[in-house]
């Protein structure tokens, strides 16, 4: 098993060749890191890689159309996966494809969080927007859902998009929170509307952007 340094030092690497190529502003504010842990299930060797993220898409439950939580489909992301058939992994120590667990931690948290629902279902049986109310919090912290990246780790709120309508005729209209006197607005085409905080959110919730906030 690698050390946590061996592992921080191994992370700053592949941000670094990361962020040689791929250096802007956007990244600077968008950009967090995902950590991947693959381990063999023959002979029990991990593997580690680091891929950054602008954002994290988020699954929502197909089965029924009901109210979820944030932390539900963070917990959904996160959780661990199971490699077999098709999709076993190469394991250097075994030198050949074998069964194994993939298991994600987010190990570095960008300046500005973007979570997006993946409210649109595609399969050989099932093509429809899933309308879930997702609950979310205002002030999110990312302690709560397992992230090692950083000993900060509280956002707040402060833009939602939203998506009405169905997959083939939608409407986006967005929520942003004045950074000036904290007070909520629509923004609905040319329409700009002051609204209350408990307007936010709901089944049409499509995309979250929070901040983080200073230590």
């Amino acid at each position: 098993t690698q050390s946590t340094w061996a592992l921080e030092a191994m992370s700053q690497r592949w941000l670094d060749a990361y962020r040689a190529r791929s250096d802007s502003l956007l990244v600077d504010l968008f950009s967090g890191q995902l950590q991947s842990s693959v381990t063999c299930m023959q002979c029990g060797h991990v593997s580690h890689a680091f891929d950054p993220f602008m954002d994290l898409s988020l699954t929502l439950p197909t089965g029924v159309s009901s109210s979820v939580t944030l932390a539900d489909c963070v917990a959904r992301f996160l959780q661990e996966e199971t490699l077999v058939g098709t999709e076993r992994a190469y394991c250097s120590q075994c030198k050949k494809h074998q069964d194994a667990t993939k298991l994600l931690d987010i190990c570095r948290l960008p300046p500005v969080l973007v979570l997006h629902f993946k409210r649109f279902a595609f399969s050989s049986t099932i093509r429809r927007k899933l309308t879930h109310d997702v609950r979310f919090p205002k002030t999110l912290n990312m302690a709560d859902y397992g992230c090692s990246g950083q000993a900060n780790g509280l956002y707040h709120l402060y833009g939602v998009v939203n998506h009405m309508g169905t997959m083939e005729a939608g409407h986006y209209t967005a929520y942003c929170k004045s950074p000036l006197d904290g007070q909520w607005h629509e923004f609905d085409d040319s329409r700009v509307t002051p609204v209350s905080e408990s307007t936010v959110g709901g089944p049409a919730t499509y995309v979250l952007f929070y901040q983080l906030m200073p230590a």
